[in-house]
């Protein structure tokens, strides 16, 4: 019941109407709530379905011919709406695995039954339409962050534009996503000043002044920790010349 009240909230702000008892029983009745462990393959009975993430995080991927590397073409984030098929007239699988990156808890829908569903009422078409439209923004997003060819910048770019993704996913998730390495990563996050540019100069001296002793200040540089909130990890950040006196 929480897990579809989950729905029935999201479906009521995002399509700003009501349910109808009619709705919400045909949601009951055509959902099946589904829990999957972090690392469990979700479509892997590969059958035309949709589902609606409740909580966690999934993501749509595939492995390159050589069976070693990982791309991942499409993150889901609770409220978001995963389609096994190009959209809900198709009935032809894509070429994805839709994979659990974290514990999540899905509703899943039969294809054929949420086309009925958009078909026959205002609610489903709103509902179909929102979906497919956040996933295909996510997906031009992506497109346009892989034409950057410089790695790092590419990275940049990613950290600037699309803030929410990157809090909930780790490093090697995003090197995944964007199709560069580590390295690549590490060499953006030692850059400290670029890619924590969105940042006030306020909130870095806030974080400075009650993270660490005022010992540690001297005329060339200031160093300090930043907590990165995605990945609880420590990520050390060099700002030259900026002390009282430099």
């Amino acid at each position: 019941m929480v897990n579809f009240d989950k729905l029935f909230s999201y479906l009521e702000h995002y399509c700003s109407t009501l349910l109808t008892a009619e709705e919400k029983e045909w949601l009951y009745q055509n959902g099946k709530v589904l829990t999957y462990k972090k690392g469990e393959f979700i479509s892997i009975n590969r059958f035309p379905y949709a589902y609606f993430i409740c909580q966690g995080l999934l993501a749509k991927q595939f492995w390159c011919m050589d069976g070693e590397k990982r791309r991942i073409l499409l993150f889901g984030q609770p409220n978001d709406l995963l389609f096994t098929v190009a959209n809900v007239y198709s009935s032809t699988l894509l070429e994805y695995d839709v994979y659990a990156l974290r514990n999540s808890v899905v509703i899943r829908f039969q294809i054929q039954k949420l086309r009925e569903f958009k078909d026959r009422t205002a609610l489903g078409n709103t509902w179909i339409h929102i979906a497919q439209n956040r996933n295909l923004r996510q997906l031009r997003q992506r497109s346009h962050l892989t034409l950057i060819p410089n790695e790092v910048k590419r990275y940049v770019c990613f950290y600037k534009r699309m803030r929410q993704l990157y809090h909930l996913t780790t490093y090697t998730e995003q090197a995944d996503y964007l199709n560069i390495s580590r390295t690549s990563i590490w060499r953006a996050l030692r850059g400290g000043i670029n890619v924590f540019s969105l940042m006030t100069m306020e909130i870095i001296f806030l974080k400075l002044a009650l993270a660490l002793p005022n010992s540690i200040f001297d005329k060339q540089s200031i160093t300090f920790l930043l907590l990165s909130p995605a990945h609880d990890r420590w990520i050390k950040v060099y700002f030259r010349s900026i002390a009282a006196g430099a």
